[in-house]
């Protein structure tokens, strides 16, 4: 859905609407959307462009970085983002505050809201996704999910790269 910012009028406009998993089209295979995403926005004219005031909420399944299984990731969160005229960017090296974070210059005055809220769901992902904070992850060895089943793998097994340290240490026993 594209929004013609030349069309919202002085009051703003308002806007809700569900976005279908496929529309989305979040092409990361660690992310799956499971249900539709709700977007709740409210668009309003600033001095120079536009203020967007919104909020989505849905779930998607998301994979655990320890033992690899997908579960389930509420989502619901508010945002707010300006959008300036391209005119409005400057040139060069400036240093950014905080209220700068949220301001996006647009080539031409139109907005298309499934990018905005496949952006919105990008920035909701966890850098390192965890299924529980005491998730237990794979074997290193096997590859046994130990949420699921313990694995019968030594874990005393020494690196082979210190063997030759293991036989001197046999060296210096006292006998």
């Amino acid at each position: 859905m594209i929004i013609d910012l030349n069309k919202i009028l002085p009051e703003g406009q308002e806007i809700k609407k569900n976005f279908k998993p496929a529309a989305i089209g979040l092409d990361i295979k660690e992310a799956i959307i499971k249900q539709d995403i709700s977007l709740e926005l409210q668009i309003s004219k600033i001095n120079r462009g536009f203020r967007f005031l919104g909020s989505l909420r849905g779930l998607i399944n998301i994979q655990c970085a320890r033992c690899l299984e997908f579960y389930p990731y509420p989502i619901s969160t508010p945002f707010e983002l300006v959008y300036l005229p391209l005119a409005e960017a400057k040139e060069g090296e400036i240093e950014l505050k905080d209220r700068d974070m949220n301001v996006s210059f647009l080539p031409e005055e139109k907005v298309d809201l499934r990018e905005l809220v496949r952006e919105q769901i990008l920035l909701l992902l966890p850098m390192k996704p965890l299924c529980s904070e005491d998730c237990r992850g794979l074997c290193p060895r096997c590859g046994v999910n130990l949420n699921l089943k313990q694995c019968k793998c030594n874990s005393k097994r020494i690196d082979p790269r210190l063997e030759p340290l293991k036989k001197i240490k046999g060296l210096f026993k006292m006998r």
